[in-house]
């Protein structure tokens, strides 16, 4: 985790429990995202025993409140139509969306009661790509990048997608993560130190050099201009000029960086692919 914008960074353990102190972080098994709602609810993805599960809790507003437990398990023919869910967990405002698999295709599935009930919010057809990137900049613009390379848009909070662009056909399968800072300014990572970014919106992507050829896995823009990028080995990498430049941040961790990376104003974490298990 980082205080002060990426600076320094500390173990969270240095920090003390950020969660009430009646909740056991190990019960979470391996964290791979969460998102923090304005009202100040917080939402976890985790894996257990190959289980995707989904917590609910206040642990800032009000540590008394319940926890809500979703569990969707990888099954072949599900009672509650749902396969698995994704990587993908994300705000649209106030509104949390995580990605996952259908029997009629990619969907996102949200939630009106906290996290006890979940449902489709948007479906896709069984010849979509599947999604690999998924990110909202308010409560109506958003992104969805597919495995192809076609890149759809949002503007009514996710209702409603369009077909925006599509990205050279060389690199389809290589995408692993899209994160846009702000209506215009988007990145992409993937496969041996694939980076792109894009400055009109998702029209046009330029490829940039991060200096590694590691697989690179997830994205956390604190703005514009300061985007992190994170991948195997411990790989951590910032960029201060909107992806111009990219410069290697030393963590000590020797294990692949694959989920968890948030930016808020002067916070930032990153999970190691085993952290928490």
């Amino acid at each position: 985790m980082t205080l002060d914008g990426g600076n320094s960074f500390r173990n969270v353990d240095q920090l003390g429990s950020p969660l009430p102190s009646s909740v056991n972080i190990k019960k979470l098994c391996s964290a791979e995202s969460a998102v923090l709602t304005p009202s100040g609810r917080l939402y976890v993805k985790a894996i257990c025993d190959h289980t995707t599960r989904l917590w609910r809790s206040i642990p800032t507003r009000n540590e008394a409140d319940s926890w809500n437990v979703v569990s969707f398990t990888y099954e072949t023919d599900p009672s509650n139509g749902v396969y698995s869910a994704g990587h993908n967990l994300t705000l649209a405002g106030e509104r949390v969306l995580i990605e996952t698999n259908l029997a009629t295709g990619s969907a996102l599935l949200t939630t009106d009661d906290n996290g006890a009930n979940w449902y489709p919010w948007w479906q896709g057809s069984p010849e979509d790509a599947g999604i690999v990137g998924l990110s909202f900049v308010d409560e109506r613009t958003g992104w969805i990048l597919e495995g192809n390379g076609s890149l759809l848009r949002t503007i009514d909070g996710g209702r409603r997608w369009n077909s925006l662009s599509r990205l050279p056909s060389e690199l389809a399968g290589k995408f692993n993560a899209l994160e846009f800072a702000d209506s215009q300014t988007g990145f992409i990572v993937g496969v041996g130190g694939l980076l792109l970014v894009t400055t009109d919106g998702g029209l046009t992507w330029e490829r940039k050099n991060p200096s590694t050829t590691v697989d690179l896995y997830k994205l956390a823009a604190a703005d514009a201009k300061r985007v992190w990028a994170v991948g195997q080995n411990g790989t951590v990498l910032e960029t201060s000029d909107g992806g111009a430049h990219w410069r290697r941040v030393e963590l000590g961790v020797e294990k692949d960086i694959r989920f968890g990376l948030t930016a808020q104003p002067g916070l930032h974490w990153g999970d190691s692919y085993s952290t928490l298990k």
